[in-house]
């Protein structure tokens, strides 16, 4: 498939429509395992499992025939465009099946283009915001801070200034008068609203647990409030999540309404400095960032090594 005008003068072929359709038939071998049809989601799994191996392959023969190391936008072109390859690892789970030297080369190239862009060490005019996609590709490849980053940057091209959407189209002058788009923009804010969702909590298909706190930034739990997020939906019921940060003490609680008994992780923000940390008042050992919750609703209490001047 074509997937979108740009690759139309002289149909090509898009990797955008390959991840999408894996994501579709591991979800309709989903929904026929709910539906009560065994024989009709073993065909589903099996079609999926084949179109994997044959994806794979296309993206590294692409890669050979083009002489690249990332994942090309379509494979006559070999081109360059993380901002769509961004899907192929979210919502699409390419990281389950696509060998992970390939997404590091895309988004590490990415992430050097941005950096450059950002300090004006390249040339450039305007930018389309959809690059919102690849704040939640960041996460899932265990880079928050460079989503972080990248979040503070997009948020100045909110136009006008103050309004909560973004424009087709962003400036590096951002003087009136020049062709924005559509406004506001409802796909680029789509994907910021589930970017910043996965960062708070996330299905995570690898091993069918659900993550609290992926991609949560330690700042966002100071001052008065903290992070409070409410009601927000998973496909196992709503969940509310808490955050305090206040020194060298930090403490979450979360609640939901489960349709399930699903395995429970909190993701710790901090990479190392982690003292302590209590569920329920119960003293844990903190032996990864990510913690064990046996139910909800869940208090954990940690502390840290250093007090945490935000």
């Amino acid at each position: 498939s074509a997937s979108h005008e740009g690759y139309m003068d002289n149909h090509r072929h898009s990797y955008w429509d390959d991840f999408f359709g894996v994501k579709g038939l591991r979800d309709a071998a989903y929904l026929a395992g709910v539906a009560g049809q065994p024989n009709a989601q073993k065909e589903y799994a099996l079609m999926a499992s084949d179109f994997e191996k044959l994806f794979v392959e296309s993206i590294e023969f692409t890669q050979r025939h083009h002489n690249i190391p990332y994942i090309a936008g379509c494979v006559e072109l070999g081109d360059f465009d993380a901002t769509s390859t961004a899907i192929g690892i979210y919502p699409c789970g390419g990281l389950r099946y696509v060998p992970r030297e390939h997404f590091d080369a895309t988004f590490d190239r990415y992430w050097k283009f941005f950096t450059d862009r950002e300090a004006n060490r390249i040339e450039w005019r305007d930018y389309t915001p959809y690059e919102v996609r690849v704040l939640a590709a960041m996460v899932l490849l265990g880079e928050p801070e460079r989503a972080h980053h990248m979040m503070n940057w997009f948020m100045r091209d909110i136009r006008p200034l103050g309004w909560k959407h973004w424009a087709e189209v962003g400036y590096l002058d951002p003087e009136p008068g020049r062709w924005i788009g559509d406004m506001p923009h409802t796909w680029v804010g789509s994907d910021y609203i589930k970017s910043l969702r996965l960062m708070l909590i996330h299905e995570r298909e690898s091993d069918g647990k659900l993550v609290f706190g992926l991609g949560i930034k330690p700042s966002w739990m100071t001052g008065e409030h903290g992070l409070i997020a409410r009601d927000m939906p998973t496909m196992y019921g709503p969940v509310n999540l808490t955050g305090r940060l206040k020194s060298n003490e930090a403490t979450f609680q979360i609640s939901g309404k489960l349709r399930k008994i699903v395995p429970l992780v909190l993701r710790l923000p901090w990479r190392n400095g982690v003292r302590s940390v209590r569920i329920n008042g119960a003293p844990v050992s903190p032996n990864s960032q990510e913690i064990s919750i046996p139910r909800l609703p869940v208090r954990v209490d940690v502390t840290l090594e250093t007090s945490q001047n935000l």
